[in-house]
């Protein structure tokens, strides 16, 4: 392992730099300069080595993280492009607009993928977000109106919830927002910080392919997602 060659060179390279100086007439200086020239060699050397390991123990993950147990993979099987999304005002998208929320996903957000002779019905996570972020909507909507949730509305409210904090933490968005400050005298940061350019994947591209996908494969979808 690149480790164990790490640790044997931090262990082997001052004993070989002892026995070269051994019997030689060097002045303190120069053995000074040489154990310090030796010093950050080895350690140049195990940073090298502990990095391949890293990369390595990187690159197994990634193709462990490439394929699902079944053989599919475990993102949509195109190459998706950067997109830009500069985020402003919107007059779609209130709490009671209900179709502008349902429109969101393409279909159901559901697709088929197949692995030799086997097909699968697979929830695209963007969409699977965008549906608990719409049922998070409806259920203020209703607390709004004062009607009780059911067990039932409460446990999926309660998994919608998680799952789009996890979705946020997960994508970890680090783009930068300005401090804004308004105009009347408030010292507090204006929520939210519009106009500011943030890179992203190109959502036409997946929708386009999920809307495909899906409307390819209505019949047999609708059989195993209900």
């Amino acid at each position: 392992m690149p480790s164990s060659y790490a640790h044997y060179s931090l262990v082997a390279t001052p004993h070989i730099l002892g026995r070269f100086m051994m019997g030689r007439d060097i002045s303190p200086l120069h053995a000074g300069m040489l154990v310090g020239i030796a010093i950050l060699t080895t350690l140049n050397v195990a940073r090298f080595l502990l990095n391949v390991g890293y990369l390595y123990r990187i690159g197994k993950a990634a193709q462990l993280l490439a394929v699902q147990g079944n053989g599919v993979p475990r993102d949509i099987p195109i190459l998706i492009q950067q997109a830009m999304m500069v985020f402003e005002p919107t007059e779609r998208y209130g709490l009671h607009d209900v179709q502008d929320w349902e429109s969101l996903a393409p279909g159901s957000g559901w697709i088929k993928l197949t692995s030799g002779n086997t097909s699968w019905p697979f929830a695209v996570t963007i969409y699977h977000q965008l549906h608990c972020l719409n049922f998070m909507r409806y259920d203020l909507t209703q607390s709004k109106k004062g009607v009780k949730p059911t067990k039932d509305v409460l446990e999926h409210a309660g998994h919608c919830y998680n799952y789009v904090r996890m979705g946020i933490v997960c994508g970890s968005d680090i783009t930068l927002e300005p401090r804004i400050v308004e105009e009347v005298g408030c010292n507090n940061p204006a929520p939210p910080a519009l106009g500011v350019p943030h890179i992203c994947r190109d959502w036409t591209q997946i929708r386009e392919f999920v809307g495909e996908n899906y409307h390819r494969n209505i019949d047999y979808l609708i059989r195993s997602t209900g």
